[in-house]
């Protein structure tokens, strides 16, 4: 089988959910890619033979944990997990056994199970991350989820070939090892010969055990990461904050999975392309607070959907990000269910129109929060979010060149402004920035724009090392190359 996923579920406490997600996943994959047993299942095949055949042979398993999952009981009273027969475990246990991939999805408020409740062939998968699934955000983490699986389906497609050459020299060490009985039996019904003269072991039989194990250590290298087929995104930050760039869509998706069940929260997000694939930059910081969601990889349609139905739900836009690949809009931002001052968000604005909307609200007592430049056809285009407060003067350049820009900031800086956002964009592989400044006191700040990733990443150890944290980064394309503008700011 190639690319395979195998659902498993309790029917009696899941099967509504697994019915969904089947669903949903459908709609992503190829239904044949999918495997659910009331749909694959023959009647008449053995269903435990039918189960563990194709656990054996697919590349991830789903196992949907539901709020009674640990607890459902048989006729007898028995807890079903205490089974070895029972068919849920037998599923996630051969998955496990096997190293294969296995996602617990949590579904109806359900939490992990700890290992001490677990059988011992299920304790392994307590260190398995887990992806919440929830009747509100049902869409974007379904998308998660297929973004996870994507990622396990290429990785597995690239170890493909090396699994099958070990699987093959296997075969074969075996095969010649069979051959070594059959030869000592032939021995006793002929004259015995002298000693040392008996036929020693098979060379060739030797040279295939050495190659499998030399094959199996490079398999496990690459599975254990210390042969990772191209390098894993920086991370950067603290115990209190976290940072990355040049994440892909899916690192970016399994990178803030991760950092949200250790209780981060997404404070910035960019998105950004470099030669025609998206990339992300984005912070995290450590502090409670409100629920959160941070839909990407939007289209124009996809994002006003999302817009619509998190704004009907109560939240509230933070951050917007919109960026261009290959000539077509995209967008990510970050939303918070909280109330507070009055807000507007406007989208695909030309110069001209951000101008006329940033100053009309500016008039009515709103404060620019956000703003983001993109390029659309070879024309500059603009999102942004205002909110409705008091504050002190602020002011927000945009469309500039560097030389233009620089000279904005040694002026703003020498009125007593200091940067709160900075948006570096490309318009037909030149670099333009789009800002937003704020006249008033705080503590030590530093700001660098054109840096390649290299030099990002020195700059950011070397403030981090004198008390300095970042607080807004951009990433953006200039000549095919990725490129950062960036702000910190001194812990205090």
């Amino acid at each position: 089988m190639s690319g395979q996923i195998f659902i498993s579920y309790r029917r009696e406490e899941s099967r509504w959910s697994a019915r969904s997600l089947h669903d949903r996943l459908c709609a992503r994959f190829d239904r044949n890619q999918i495997f659910m047993d009331i749909d694959a299942i023959a009647p008449g095949d053995d269903f435990i033979n039918v189960i563990e055949k194709t656990v054996g042979e697919c590349d991830v398993l789903i196992a949907i944990i539901g709020s009674h999952w640990l607890t459902c009981v048989d006729e007898q009273g028995s807890r079903r997990l205490d089974n070895p027969e029972d068919f849920v475990r037998r599923e996630i246990a051969t998955a496990l056994k096997r190293d294969i991939r296995v996602i617990p999805v949590l579904v109806d408020r359900a939490s992990m199970p700890r290992s001490t409740d677990l059988p011992d062939d299920l304790k392994p998968l307590v260190r398995r991350n887990a992806l919440e699934i929830t009747d509100t955000g049902f869409d974007d983490d379904c998308r998660r989820l297929g973004v996870a699986i994507e990622e396990v389906l290429e990785k597995t497609k690239r170890e493909r070939p090396e699994r099958r050459e070990n699987k093959r020299l296997e075969a074969e060490y075996r095969e010649t090892e069979g051959e070594e009985p059959l030869a000592a039996e032939a021995e006793q019904k002929v004259e015995r010969k002298p000693p040392g003269k008996r036929k020693p072991r098979s060379v060739a039989a030797m040279m295939l055990l050495l190659a499998l194990a030399f094959g199996l250590a490079i398999g496990a290298a690459v599975y254990f990461g210390f042969l990772r087929p191209g390098p894993s995104p920086p991370l950067l930050g603290t115990a209190y904050w976290r940072a990355c760039y040049g994440m892909t869509a899916s690192e970016y998706q399994r990178i803030s999975d991760e950092l949200k069940r250790q209780a981060f929260r997404l404070t910035n997000i960019t998105g950004y392309s470099v030669g025609g694939q998206a990339r992300y930059a984005a912070i995290w910081e450590k502090r409670d607070g409100p629920p959160w969601e941070a839909p990407h990889g939007l289209t124009s349609a996809q994002y006003q959907q999302t817009f619509d139905d998190l704004r009907m739900r109560g939240y509230r836009p933070l951050r917007v990000s919109a960026y261009s690949i290959e000539g077509q809009a995209f967008y990510a931002g970050v939303w918070e269910q909280t109330t507070g001052p009055a807000w507007e968000e406007r989208r695909e604005m030309a110069a001209a129109e951000f101008q006329q909307m940033s100053d009309k609200l500016k008039g009515k007592g709103y404060r620019l929060t956000d703003v983001s430049g993109y390029s659309v056809d070879g024309q500059p285009r603009y999102a942004a979010i205002w909110e409705k407060r008091d504050g002190p003067p602020w002011e927000a350049p945009y469309g500039l060149n560097s030389a233009q820009y620089q000279q904005t900031f040694e002026d703003l800086k020498t009125r007593g402004y200091r940067p709160l956002r900075i948006r570096a964009y490309s318009i037909e592989g030149h670099a333009f920035y789009a800002g937003v400044w704020e006249q008033s006191t705080g503590p030590a700040w530093d700001a660098r724009r054109e840096m390649a990733a290299a030099e990002f990443q020195r700059v950011s150890d070397e403030l981090q090392g004198k008390g300095y944290r970042l607080i807004d980064v951009s990433g953006y394309d200039v000549g095919g190359q990725d490129r950062y503008a960036a702000i910190w700011e001194k812990s205090t």
